[in-house]
């Protein structure tokens, strides 16, 4: 519920005269994802584990400017990340039937694709430095569980290299907070980094540990507009 309220609060608020000015952003760059606990299952015998990776993601945002320094960002963002551990089957801890197609051993990794939407509150007090928080909500587009490594079958060595659709087994929308800063430089290009905790324990249906998005972004932001706030400048 606090995520339909905010987005409403703050189309009122851009309903009213007081707009300086909107400016729009293309960025694009890299994150590094932690789950508390390997989303999907089988997980293995140790549990909770972290599970770890990198990915990127690439969006757009409009900022609408306001008085005081103070701005609201709406955007949306197309995100890839992946998380994933070293897995032996050939431990103890197994159960026996995850032996019937062979002990395998390799790196077990989740790649998963969401479209998020951030709505969030921008702070121009320092020159050169944008500081931004808020909410974002993010749908999740796909999910694959990915298995790479060796599998020991009847004596053989074999290659393992397993895919899965786990989608069903995740929570389909994801809340979260955000908080970053944006390094503004030259020519309309400026640094970002952003940092992503989630509210959703997204193995919620599986009945596994609890495992929520703590995700670390940097990039990179192209920027032009603010034409409304330039033409009141120069009156």
């Amino acid at each position: 519920m606090r995520y339909p309220l905010l987005v409403l609060s703050i189309l009122v608020m851009l309903s009213s005269p007081a707009q300086e000015g909107v400016r729009l952003f293309v960025r694009g760059g890299a994150n590094i994802t932690v789950h508390g606990d390997p989303l999907g299952s089988p997980k293995g015998p140790i549990a909770p584990r972290a599970a770890f990776g990198a990915g990127y993601q690439l969006g757009g945002d409009a900022e609408f400017a306001r008085g005081g320094g103070l701005g609201l960002l709406l955007g949306i963002t197309a995100v890839s990340r992946s998380t994933g551990y070293a897995f032996d089957e050939s431990q103890a801890g197994y159960p026996p039937e995850s032996w019937d197609d062979g002990r395998d051993r390799g790196e077990r990794t989740v790649r998963c694709r969401l479209i998020e939407l951030p709505v969030l509150l921008t702070v121009r007090r320092w020159s050169g430095l944008r500081v931004d928080a808020g909410l974002q909500m993010g749908r999740l587009i796909s999910a694959k569980r990915i298995e790479r490594g060796v599998r020991w079958l009847d004596g053989q060595e074999l290659r393992l290299d397993a895919h899965e659709d786990i989608r069903s087994q995740l929570a389909g929308w994801e809340g979260a907070v955000v908080a970053g800063i944006v390094v503004e430089g030259p020519h309309g290009l400026h640094a970002m980094l952003r940092y992503v905790h989630g509210l959703t324990n997204l193995d919620e249906g599986s009945g596994s540990a609890a495992s929520y998005t703590r995700q670390l972004q940097v990039g990179l932001v192209y920027a032009w507009g603010w034409a409304a706030a330039q033409a009141r400048t120069a009156m």
